[in-house]
């Protein structure tokens, strides 16, 4: 007796499928979609993995990628402003040839690209930055009359900063500003004060201006050196207190730096303390360099500093395979 045929149901021929597939096709391309869902849309882009750089570019080496916020923390009268000032010499005088703290950084032209260096100054003192900068140059033999690169000046109260309600608006419009006017580099001194000079702990000024302000900077492609006070004790610790402590703040700021005032061999100097940096975790926190003053007013860092304080930030370390991102 022969075995019951299996019954199976009839399927539907291939043209009849494409049929189907082409008139499904059709309904959702003909499916209008409204001004706001393109407008989102336009923004979409492709993530091009193969012709990336296997290391984030650095504008700044060895830690400070394109649109990076980098906080350098210190007590009143360590030096911070003379750091950042040394910082923009090196972006803007040719004889520097882009380096700066005496070589712990190094400017990569072709991502600064020929944008400008924008001090925002909340101390709002302008001559007090033209004659640092005037009087560094000197010292080391520079002529001011060959920076190739502008170097632009803003006091926060100018341009709406300082105005508590009015704080998303003008943040907006400032970065809005900064990225028309090719601004590349930007140093704020002192970070809170830029936005709440009466209460810089508050943190509200960081929630709906600072977080914002970063934002615009990544989007344009704007790296920023904020300067902020803290006390002498927490400057030699690796948990700061102040104006970036709480967890909030502290993710605001892609890198942190800690500075001291020290002595080298008996020699007037100053700590460098890395407390943290996205970009490298294998300069590992609490990696700190010495650098001593020079006659020319200029930096030297402690004999070698190579082995502390890389030139290039890779991803991996090839010297170790058991690392731990």
């Amino acid at each position: 007796m022969s075995s019951p045929t299996a019954q199976f149901p009839s399927l539907p021929d291939h043209d009849a499928l494409v049929d189907a597939s082409v008139r499904v096709s059709e309904e959702r391309n003909f499916t209008p979609l409204s001004p706001e869902v393109s407008a989102v849309m336009n923004h979409f882009h492709t993530l091009d993995v193969m012709s990336a750089p296997i290391t984030e570019p650095a504008v700044l080496s060895p830690f400070w990628a394109k649109g990076d916020c980098i906080n350098f923390s210190g007590p009143p009268g360590c030096g911070k402003t003379t750091l950042a000032a040394d910082i923009i010499i090196a972006a803007t005088h040719p004889d520097r040839n882009g380096k700066a703290l005496g070589g712990l950084f190094q400017f990569d032209f072709e991502y600064l690209g020929d944008g400008n260096i924008v001090v925002i100054d909340a101390e709002n003192n302008q001559n007090r930055w033209a004659s640092l900068l005037h009087r560094k140059m000197e010292r080391e033999g520079l002529n001011p009359g060959e920076i190739n690169r502008r170097i632009v000046y803003v006091r926060p109260s100018d341009v709406g900063l300082q105005t508590q309600s009015n704080w998303e608006t003008s943040t907006a419009k400032f970065s809005d500003a900064l990225a028309a006017n090719r601004a590349r580099f930007v140093i704020g001194d002192s970070l809170g004060r830029i936005w709440s000079p009466e209460d810089i702990n508050s943190a509200g000024w960081v929630q709906r201006a600072f977080a914002p302000f970063r934002t615009a900077c990544q989007q344009h492609g704007i790296t920023s050196l904020m300067l902020t006070h803290t006390s002498r004790e927490a400057s030699r610790t690796t948990s700061p207190q102040g104006p970036i402590g709480s967890s909030f703040q502290d993710g605001q700021a892609d890198g942190q730096i800690m500075i001291s005032r020290t002595k080298v061999n008996g020699r007037p100097g100053i700590k460098l303390l890395h407390r943290k940096s996205r970009r490298s975790f294998w300069i590992q926190q609490s990696t700190s360099i010495n650098l001593t003053f020079t006659r020319q007013y200029g930096y030297e860092p402690q004999h070698l500093w190579e082995t502390t304080w890389p030139l290039e930030c890779p991803d991996v370390d090839e010297l170790d395979d058991n690392y731990t991102p």
